[in-house]
């Protein structure tokens, strides 16, 4: 009999009404047994059924308390030596909150100053020791870097209430006394003024291993904001789920207490069913036995959109999200299929929607306003809902066979503490199979074939390996560009820029019109621009796969900027795209991957290189940091694009631009945002919401 059978068994709801001192009595069994873990999800299973046990809640108190569950205690059931234990176990006397018996023991050795890699389940509360930390106020400048915008967004929300610091998130912000960094790891390497840190924090850590789900540049990235920030800070906590092996360098390098636990605060059931008589109609079956609220995790942005579309096929309109739908409709177009989906209490969240968008379907669903939430990776690193069930419909990530790594971290992602004590997790493939997982951090173990973007930043301290000492030899000796420039462009492999440089070299003269420029470039002069960085920096990604194509749809968000036009444009223009649908999504990815990202990346080399390069032949140089800027920033004010961050889409920063101040920075802007009176607006209801839920996050 499975363990699931067996809970059910015990906690059915007629057994538990008949019995209750005879379940508890198999719980205290299971409790004072040798499996830590069977005992944790017994005294969780009967939390989920805690009313039915009435005048004996005490004793399931007493079992709680007795695994460690201390925040799920009643106090006043507790005797004297129990309730000593509880006060143990909360952060500070007065506090408002209980650590369970595993979180307090982290937060102690933080706390004493030690050094924590902590490895744990989803529903350890590993951000809560975190918010515990920060709320003594013993840190003057604690930097926090984590993998996605979604999750500075939920950070920054759960640190505003800590008055004393300064919440930092993008570059243009300026420091004060004490203040919290929430970064990307892109966003941490962009600043030269983090320094002083008293606390240095890495979140999903596991990222730091370039073979981790295939994104090598982001890894590489990651372990240069690690190496130069941990060289002086004064602590480092680093924590991620389901690791069971780090480097002994990192423990040697740092001084870190490995914490390794596979403590849970919830239970989950997994349920493996069959695809028959295909995939969509099991999946479509399983939906209609479903009233709570659940993700849908989707291989790909695509398949998200396909599986939307079953659901609006499959559900009955509701009334309570009209308002969304309309506002979407008006913004963007109505043919986007989210209009139809908002109606039926139904949307998706993944890289290819605004940020604006993907926070409000988030507080939509966490609202209970949406049913049902399709989601990519983009949510299920971190992110916090209220999901009672996690549905795979595909064991895979894009094409690629989903590992056991990625396959633990979504079935986290069911059940919440003190709202849904068992998370359901439905999969219509075989789950894969339990493996060991370690992390490779070459930062730390700076191995022979650590990448050389990587290599370029290390002190030469660091450097002891006889064959990378040969390879930075030949980066220091070559004469086509400054070492220095290497460590400038972080991240961007030197062989790259060693070989544009080359290029530009052998034909200074005929491409010295085409990279002169300054302020605003020709098409011509964009064209060739692109044409070299194809050739030397990007193959391309998403999308734009040639110069030409990058080209072309610069130029159409130069004639057009973001919104309705552009993506109209896109609709009618584009070949490959059949609808609307499409076209929506293709404009969202090129804004965030390419305008936002990739270009400024990409040109800020270029940039850097021909400058050094004419400088040797005395001739004018080039300058392209308005175009940088300009294209970073859609064409648009600096400040209306942050605030999509902030959850003020675009549209309505746009409508409300002359309350704000702007072009003096984003603290400025916030800080008028603050006194706007909404209710004085010329905007609708919906957006007027939307406008009073940004200022109470920043």
């Amino acid at each position: 009999m499975s363990q699931i059978t067996t809970m059910d068994r015990i906690f059915e709801d007629d057994n538990i009404r008949t019995n209750p001192f005879s379940v508890l009595s198999e719980v205290s069994k299971i409790v004072n047994g040798s499996d830590d873990k069977l005992a944790r999800d017994a005294v969780i299973f009967a939390m989920e059924k805690r009313e039915l046990f009435g005048q004996y809640k005490p004793i399931l108190d007493k079992l709680t308390r007795s695994v460690g569950l201390f925040p799920y205690v009643d106090f006043e059931n507790l005797d004297i030596n129990d309730k000593i234990a509880y006060r143990f176990n909360q952060p500070t006397e007065n506090s408002d909150i209980v650590f369970h018996r595993e979180q307090a023991e982290v937060y102690r050795a933080l706390m004493s100053g030690e050094n924590v890699v902590l490895s744990a389940p989803t529903s350890f509360g590993k951000s809560l020791i975190i918010d515990k930390l920060i709320a003594t106020e013993r840190y003057d400048n604690i930097v926090i870097i984590v993998p996605t915008i979604a999750l500075i967004d939920e950070l920054r929300k759960k640190c505003l209430k800590h008055k004393a610091y300064k919440i930092i998130t993008h570059f243009g912000q300026e420091k004060a006394d004490k203040n919290i960094f929430v970064l990307t790891q892109e966003r941490a390497v962009e600043r030269d003024d983090i320094e002083n840190v008293d606390l240095f924090v890495i979140d999903e850590f596991y990222k730091l291993d370039p073979a981790a789900e295939g994104d090598e540049e982001r890894a590489i990235v990651l372990n240069i904001a690690l190496y130069s920030v941990a060289k002086t800070a004064k602590q480092l906590y680093m924590l991620g789920p389901n690791i069971n092996e780090i480097p002994q360098a990192l423990g040697e390098k740092y001084r870190c207490r490995f914490f390794r636990t596979d403590f849970n605060t919830v239970s989950s059931k997994l349920l493996t069913l069959k695809a028959k008589p295909n995939r969509k109609q099991a999946f479509l079956k399983l939906i209609r036995t479903m009233n709570e609220p659940t993700l849908i995790y989707a291989k790909s942005p695509g398949q998200a959109n396909t599986i939307l579309n079953y659901l609006i096929e499959e559900l009955p309109v509701i009334e309570s999200n009209d308002d969304v739908a309309e506002w979407v409709a008006d913004n963007y177009h109505q043919g986007w299929n989210v209009v139809d989906g908002y109606r039926r209490g139904i949307s998706v969240h993944h890289g290819k929607i605004t940020r604006s968008i993907g926070q409000l379907n988030v507080r939509l669903f966490n609202e209970g306003k949406l049913k049902f939430l399709v989601c990519t990776s983009s949510l299920i690193e971190g992110v916090n809902t209220v999901a009672k069930n996690v549905v795979i419909y595909e064991s895979k990530v894009a094409n690629n066979a989903m590992e056991y790594f990625t396959f633990k971290n979504i079935q986290g992602r069911a059940g919440r503490m003190f709202e849904h004590f068992i998370g359901h997790i439905y999969t219509f493939d075989e789950p894969p199979e339990p493996v060991d997982e370690s992390v490779d951090i070459p930062a730390v173990t700076i191995g022979e074939n650590i990448p050389e973007s990587l290599a370029v930043q290390l002190d030469d301290q660091d450097i002891v390996n006889e064959s990378l000492k040969n390879r930075l030899e030949y980066l220091h000796s070559q004469t086509s560009i400054p070492f220095d420039v290497f460590k400038e462009l972080k991240g961007v492999p030197p062989s790259s820029i060693i070989n544009l440089a080359n290029d530009i070299y052998d034909h200074v003269s005929a491409y010295h019109e085409f990279l002169c420029w300054k302020n605003k470039p020709s098409y011509d002069q964009v064209d060739f621009c692109n044409e070299l960085l194809f050739r030397h920096l990007t193959n391309g990604k998403g999308g734009i796969r040639s110069s030409k194509q990058l080209t072309f749809w610069w130029n159409r968000l130069r004639r057009l900027g973001s919104g309705k036009d552009f993506i109209w444009d896109v609709y009618q223009n584009d070949s490959n795209i059949n609808n609307m649908n499409k076209a929506i999504e293709a404009s969202f990815d090129f804004e965030r991957r390419w305008a936002n990202y990739m270009i400024p990346r990409l040109y800020s080399a270029l940039d850097k290189v021909q400058k050094h390069i004419f400088g040797v032949f005395e001739m004018p140089a080039g300058d392209y940091s308005s175009f940088i800027a300009q294209v970073e920033n859609l064409y648009e004010v600096p400040e209306l694009i942050a605030l999509d961050e902030y959850g003020l889409p675009l549209p309505i920063a746009k409508k409300i631009r002359k309350q704000l101040k702007l072009g003096k920075g984003l603290d400025e802007t916030l800080a008028s945002l603050r006194q706007i009176n909404p209710s004085s607006l010329y905007v609708s209801d919906f957006e007027r919401k939307f406008i009073e839920d940004a200022m109470k996050n920043i």
